[in-house]
C-alpha cells in the first residue's frame, strides 16, 4: 500500500512524505519491504526534479540521512538497491567509457556520497557480493571525473580486489573505461 501511496502523490504530498521519514530512511532501507517503498520515492523525487529541479532541497535531505551510514547501505542486502536507485536515477552516464550528460553536474550532489563511500572503503565494498554491484553502478553512471577519481583508487588497490570474486569484476570496469 506504502508503495502505492508514494507513487500518487504530488508535489507538496512527496514534500510533507520526506520530512516525516527522514529519520528512519536507513531502517526502511534495510527492510524487505521498506526498501521498494524507498527506491518508489526516489524514482518519483528524481521525476519532478528532472522535470523542474523540485524537490531539490528534499532530496539533499535524504542524501544527509543516507550519508550517515553509506558504508552500511552500500553493503547492506536492501540498502544497495536503494543506492543503485540513486545512482540509476541521477545518472551522468551508461557506461563506464561514456562522457558526461548534458546537466549532470547537478547531479553529481545527490550521488557524491556513494562515491566517497567508495573511495574510502574500496577494499571492503568492492569485495562484498552488494558492495560490488554498487561501485560497478558507480563506475557507469557517474560523472566522468567521478569515475576517474574512483578508478584511481580502484588500481591503487588492485592488489586486493583482483584476486577477489566480487573485486575483480571492478578491475574489469575499469578497463572498459579504456582510459
Amino acid at each position: 500500500m506504502c508503495q502505492r501511496v508514494v507513487e500518487v502523490c504530488t508535489e507538496d504530498e512527496l514534500k510533507s512524505l520526506v520530512y516525516a521519514v527522514q529519520l528512519n530512511l536507513i531502517e526502511m532501507s534495510f527492510s524487505q519491504h521498506g526498501t521498494r517503498v524507498v527506491q518508489i520515492l526516489l524514482e518519483s523525487i528524481s521525476g519532478y526534479w528532472h522535470k523542474n529541479k523540485s524537490l531539490h532541497f528534499e532530496m539533499l535531505a535524504i542524501v544527509s540521512e543516507f550519508n550517515q551510514d553509506a558504508l552500511a547501505m552500500c553493503m547492506h542486502t536492501n540498502g544497495n538497491h536503494v543506492i543503485q536507485t540513486i545512482l540509476n536515477h541521477f545518472k551522468a552516464s551508461e557506461e563506464p567509457q561514456d562522457a558526461d550528460i548534458d546537466g549532470s553536474e547537478d547531479c553529481q550532489q545527490f550521488t557524491d556520497f556513494v562515491f566517497e563511500a567508495c573511495m574510502t572503503w574500496p577494499v571492503e565494498i568492492g569485495t562484498h557480493k552488494q558492495g560490488c554491484c554498487v561501485m560497478q553502478r558507480c563506475l557507469e553512471k557517474g560523472r566522468l571525473s567521478q569515475k576517474e577519481d574512483l578508478a584511481r583508487v580502484i588500481i591503487q588497490k588492485m592488489a586486493a580486489l583482483i584476486e577477489d570474486p566480487f573485486g575483480n569484476y571492478l578491475v574489469q570496469n575499469v578497463l572498459k573505461m579504456k582510459n
